[in-house]
């Protein structure tokens, strides 16, 4: 039956249903002639219900108005064919075009930081720590107390009744406290954040509860306050009140865990709630000499997840020492830049810090509406100021985000453990079945098999008697924190130079102990001094680690002559400053230092002019990572440049030109492998390595010959060699100098 396709011919409605019921039980309807017969009729209905609603609505009162939900259009009768044929879905009443996208906001935009500037307010000097108080203003760690400043980094009024400090390194406040480590005394103090009056102090230089060695990062999350145990290689959990002990969790190393050197904390929000005391909340630390952050329980301490490895790259750090969660993302201070991740441990945006030896310490967000982030340097004494843009808004009142299933997302997978860089090395070691047993027994257990069977892959049948090279003898306590050692060549003197807190000389005769140099920056000062060598004319070449200089000292002259001290000329130096020098050796006319920082190793004339350096950071063969102490060694006719390759858990082998050798060991506990390796030195013919725990004796080859384990040891620094028969080594941790003896020479 002809239809005409458009609705507007004028068709009474009786005449509508005769064409509708004709349409139906045709066998091949088709949408032109449904859309002109349905329509007309469902929109005269559409029309009839709205004017008897209205009408209802103008008689029934305000209060029990009620309205009345559209029906649906009728859906029509299937048509009954005889053949099954494809059933057109029902028309719409009129074609609706979906609407167009929603334009895009500000808070829908990523979050973005972006530098400002740089300020070097002449009352912040040297900050490594900042924090913003709930009123807008920025206080910074510095040396004696902290500085106080404005939201715009101006001078404030600064509050008088403030407790003695040394070195503060990190605050942290809540609504009502404010908390300052102070890393020179080892202490935690409380104050009134009103008064600033200190109510509790807790701390002392040790390695027991409550007791701290460098602290340096703090946070509060609920009622706890963490404290990063800097050179313990932990973490305590205190109660933010009464500054209680509560847990430890963290020991040195670089497995899933553990910690060498952590700074920076922060909590980072897990899942939302309306009650702000019932957040879930992760810890996240600042693993700083592992280049990686770890996540932990705040409730047990236990280990969650880790993100990062060191680098330059995306969601690679390097040294990271501040640390924030803010709006969803992590903020990450690092050496010359800051890194944003996302919540899902993304890197999100890299924002670089330009300047010399930027090592940005801390990291912390300002209120209001433009809110700010602020970072110090405390090397360059400045403060950086970032703008937040994009900042999302969230509904503090949401409920956590759930699936489809209706359940909360489950928490992110803790990530597998992945040490810090490691590499096979080119030595001898056990295989596995002999690598199992050790792991098994343990040390005592396997040197006790290795009397009686053939070790060391069947190189050689080395018996237990022909392994014991070294026996601890004595230690000597009392150092603050020793670290490398050295002694005086001179004939008639009997003393040991140390790197501590300060520059110590000690009297082994008389036991007795002087200061040689303090804490500080100037020409008779040094800053964290860490490798010491001294040659037969009395001259003696100190790193000056924090002052990132070498100083050259002249043993035979008096403290008040001028050339007692000789600093490198840091300014003309053609291959650029020093970072961290670690370790030091002179040999035959030429210094050779390793710098931890730049992770290559420095050669300078007896002078200290600079002539070269070699080496790169990395893992690969002739590459370093955190390099510690070094030694030159005469090995059948030839000198070689031995380096402990610390965070490549190996040592190291050159040429004095610079050329790559071999490296000896890898990562691991059976002999022959390192965890950390701090400093080597050629005894006779055979190496001694200073690791964390440990003390090895290797030939020149790797051949591992000796493991020795010291009762009480904290974690082993720098090693000095004594008349070819003594071997000492500074305990940093057990704050004491162990001595050993070589009870026979290797043939």
């Amino acid at each position: 039956m002809a239809v005409p396709d458009t609705p507007e011919s004028p068709i009474s409605v009786s005449s509508r249903l005769t064409l509708l019921r004709t349409a139906v039980s045709s066998s091949s309807p088709s949408r032109s002639s449904y859309r002109a017969i349905v329509d007309p009729i469902v929109d005269e209905k559409e029309e009839k219900e709205e004017k008897e609603e209205k009408i209802v609505e103008e008689k029934t009162p305000k209060k029990s108005k009620k309205k009345r939900k559209k029906k649906d259009k009728p859906s029509l009768p299937q048509a009954a064919t005889p053949a099954p044929a494809p059933t057109p879905a029902m028309p719409t009443k009129r074609e609706i075009p979906p609407p167009p996208p929603p334009a895009p906001s500000s808070s829908s935009a990523p979050l973005t930081l972006k530098h400002l500037k740089s300020l070097s307010p002449d009352i912040v000097k040297a900050p490594t720590g900042i924090c913003v108080l709930p009123n807008g203003k920025l206080s910074f760690a510095c040396p004696k107390k902290p500085i106080f400043l404005t939201a715009d980094c101006k001078t404030t009024k600064q509050p008088n009744k403030l407790p003695k400090l040394s070195l503060p390194s990190s605050l942290c406040c809540d609504t009502s406290s404010f908390y300052v480590t102070d890393s020179k005394t080892h202490k935690v103090t409380r104050l009134s954040l009103r008064t600033m009056k200190g109510t509790n102090q807790t701390g002392s230089l040790g390695s027991g509860p409550c007791q701290f060695q460098f602290p340096r990062g703090s946070c509060v999350i609920h009622n706890h306050l963490f404290v990063s145990d800097c050179n313990n290689h932990r973490v305590q959990r205190l109660s933010k009140t009464l500054l209680e002990h509560q847990i430890t969790f963290g020991s040195i190393g670089s497995g899933a865990g553990e910690l060498r050197y952590p700074h920076g904390l922060a909590g980072h929000e897990t899942s939302g709630s309306d009650d702000p005391s019932r957040h879930r909340y992760e810890l996240i630390v600042c693993d700083t000499q592992n280049h990686r952050l770890q996540f932990f329980n705040v409730d047990d301490g236990s280990f969650v997840r880790q993100v990062g490895e060191y680098g330059t790259g995306s969601l690679q750090f390097e040294e990271p020492k501040g640390v924030k969660s803010k709006h969803g993302y992590i903020f990450v201070a690092e050496k010359r830049r800051i890194q944003v991740l996302n919540g899902e441990f993304g890197s999100h945006q890299i924002i670089p810090v330009e300047g010399a030896n930027v090592v940005l310490d801390s990291i912390d967000f300002g209120h209001g509406k433009e809110q700010k982030c602020y970072a110090c340097d405390g090397q360059n004494s400045k403060i950086h100021v970032f703008g937040i843009e994009n900042i999302p808004v969230k509904n503090p009142h949401s409920p956590p985000a759930k699936k489809a299933n209706n359940k909360e997302s489950a928490p992110a997978p803790s990530q597998p453990a992945t040490p810090v860089i490691a590499s096979v090395a080119r030595t001898l070691h056990m295989g596995d079945i002999l690598s199992y047993l050790y792991d098994l027994l343990g040390m005592s257990g396997f040197m006790r098999i290795a009397s009686v069977c053939k070790i060391w892959n069947g190189v050689t049948s080395t018996k237990l008697a022909q392994l014991s090279q070294l026996k601890w003898v004595d230690k000597i306590e009392g150092f603050e924190y020793p670290t490398y050692i050295c002694f005086d060549k001179r004939g008639g003197e009997d003393s040991l130079v140390v790197s501590s807190t300060e520059l110590i000389k000690y009297n082994t005769a008389a036991k007795s102990t002087d200061v040689m140099a303090n804490s500080g920056n100037s020409a008779f000062n040094v800053k964290q001094p860490r490798g010491l060598s001294m040659n037969g004319d009395g001259m003696m070449y100190v790193c000056d680690s924090r002052n990132h200089r070498m100083q050259r000292w002249d043993m035979k002259k008096n403290r008040d002559e001028e050339d007692y001290v000789k600093n490198t000329r840091v300014a003309t130096d053609p291959k650029g400053p020093l970072e961290s020098p670690e370790g030091v050796v002179e040999w035959k006319g030429r210094i050779y230092v390793s710098d931890k920082g730049k992770c290559n190793v420095a050669v300078y004339d007896l002078e200290l002019t600079r002539l070269e350096h070699f080496s790169s950071k990395g893992n690969g063969e002739g590459q370093l990572c955190d390099p510690g102490g070094l030694d030159v060694v005469e090995v059948e006719g030839e000198d070689r440049l031995y380096v402990a390759d610390c965070s490549n858990h190996r040592v190291a082998c050159f040429s004095l030109s610079g050329n790559f050798i071999v490296n000896l060991g890898k990562q691991g506990r059976q002999p022959g492998n390192f965890q950390l390796p701090s400093d080597v030195k050629g005894v006779r013919n055979f190496l001694v390595v200073s690791e964390q725990k440990r003390i090895q004796v290797l030939g020149f080859d790797g051949t591992p010959m000796q493991v020795l384990g010291i009762q009480g040891v904290g974690c082993l620094w720098g090693l000095t060699v004594r008349n070819e028969k003594e071997v000492w080594v500074g305990d940093g941790v057990a704050r004491c100098i162990h001595q050993l003896e070589c009870t026979k020479e290797i043939h």
